[in-house]
């Protein structure tokens, strides 16, 4: 009886031992009873509670193992649904990786062992799908393997097993797992629910997967490998030595250099710029045009802001900053007439902190994006204090309103005081004339 937790077991072969002692027209037969299921259900529940902390420490010891794990390792509503070694093709040549696999609750991870290890580490994460309006299906591997494709937002990792049982087994349990995050995610917020509708009905019989027009740029598309076209996709021109191939990322068709020298941010690669062919490069100006003025009635916050992509002063140009309401992104433009971005910056995952780098300003802003890191500056702490909140809530994924953002003083993050720098005379006109 010392131990807590062999004190519910021993109450359990306590009231059984008394159950056998009494008669069936005993007074307090009926209550021993009802005191045996309770005794019961409470043993069995710590069993199971238990089972749980022995899978969640199992887990975090495996997850701590990983390299390059930019995700919250943490997350109690986590749980390991299976783990294995499988083979990773490659989304242009004929090649195969060897790639070791967790199926998570919420996410499925594709990491690379490592030859050499650094910090004790024994696998890197080279691919995170989230498990959210993601889709599995059948592909046709080169090498006449049992290939499977798993196609999320924003990433999308095509595996081959060696017998069909096995690739059978993993596509059932991705299914479940991608079923049942979407039933938590749907029962928090009903109206999400489109859109993990919306993507079930790309798949042609053949295993491609078709991606719509109003999706470019927003969902990741599936890789269309070299192997597969001996000609451009969109002039027919065919490949040889002096027309290399190479992957539009908007679409993923292959096409020539003529057809993909342009480029585009893309939402799906966390707002960075890469290469689009000119047909989905019509598409996103089409549908992702706006004006700074326009937008600008229809933000939180909008105002000049010294803006760069590294901490050099010299580099630190005036640029039209605004935040829309409906959107957790930062738009960056030259002038405040431009109908074309700069740079959009998507608040989602981003590290918002309080920075001394800056060379010039008296207060500056650093955001931590997934592969880039930008800097916003200005001398003015009462709009340096409002876009700071902003930030900061906005990399939290939460909406504000623009009462919030005139009681950002009280709820914001407290700026450092200023490092005091001497502005000198030309750059202080050259802001005036900016201004005016």
């Amino acid at each position: 009886m010392v131990t807590p937790i062999q004190r519910i077991p021993r109450y359990k072969l306590l009231l059984e031992d008394y159950l056998k002692g009494l008669s069936e027209d005993a007074l307090d037969r009926k209550e021993t009873e009802k005191a045996l299921e309770l005794i019961a259900d409470v043993a069995s529940h710590l069993n199971e509670t238990l089972k749980v902390l022995e899978r969640r420490r199992e887990l975090l010891k495996k997850l701590f193992d990983l390299e390059n794990a930019d995700f919250d390792i943490t997350n109690v509503s986590r749980d390991l649904l299976q783990e294995g070694l499988l083979k990773r093709q490659d989304n242009q040549e004929n090649k195969q990786y060897e790639s070791y696999i967790y199926l998570l609750s919420d996410m499925l991870l594709d990491c690379a062992p490592l030859r050499k290890l650094p910090l004790n580490k024994s696998y890197k994460v080279r691919a995170r799908i989230d498990l959210a309006g993601a889709q599995v299906f059948e592909v046709r591997a080169f090498d006449g393997s049992h290939g499977f494709c798993v196609h999320g937002i924003k990433e999308s990792v095509e595996f081959a097993t060696e017998t069909t049982e096995e690739r059978k087994n993993w596509i059932q349990a991705i299914k479940e797992a991608i079923k049942e995050c979407e039933c938590k995610i749907n029962s928090f917020k009903t109206t999400s629910s489109k859109s993990f509708e919306n993507h079930l009905d790309h798949q042609t019989p053949s295993g491609s997967f078709k991606i719509k027009d109003e999706e470019i740029g927003k969902r990741c598309p599936r890789w269309i490998k070299y192997r597969e076209a001996s000609m451009c996709m969109l002039c027919s021109k065919p490949f040889g030595r002096f027309n290399r191939k190479d992957h539009c990322r908007a679409c993923a068709k292959v096409v020539c250099l003529d057809c993909s020298d342009q480029q585009y941010i893309l939402d799906y690669a966390y707002g960075e710029t890469h290469r689009v062919c000119i047909v989905c490069h019509q598409i996103l100006n089409a549908k992702y045009q706006v004006d700074a003025s326009e937008l600008a009635q229809k933000s939180l916050l909008s105002d000049f802001l010294y803006f760069s992509e590294n901490s050099n002063w010299r580099k630190m140009t005036e640029f039209w900053c605004l935040v829309p309401k409906n959107e957790l992104k930062v738009y960056v433009f030259k002038a405040t007439r431009d109908i074309k971005e700069e740079r959009i910056i998507s608040l989602e995952g981003c590290k918002v902190s309080c920075s001394n780098e800056c060379q010039e300003q008296k207060y500056c802003m650093k955001l931590e994006a997934k592969q880039n890191i930008y800097f916003l500056a200005t001398d003015d702490k009462k709009l340096a204090q409002n876009w700071l909140y902003v930030l900061s809530e906005g990399s939290k994924g939460k909406r504000l309103k623009e009462e919030d953002v005139k009681n950002a003083g009280s709820k914001g993050p407290v700026l450092p005081s200023p490092i005091e720098r001497k502005t000198s005379f030309f750059n202080r006109v050259a802001s005036i004339r900016r201004r005016k």
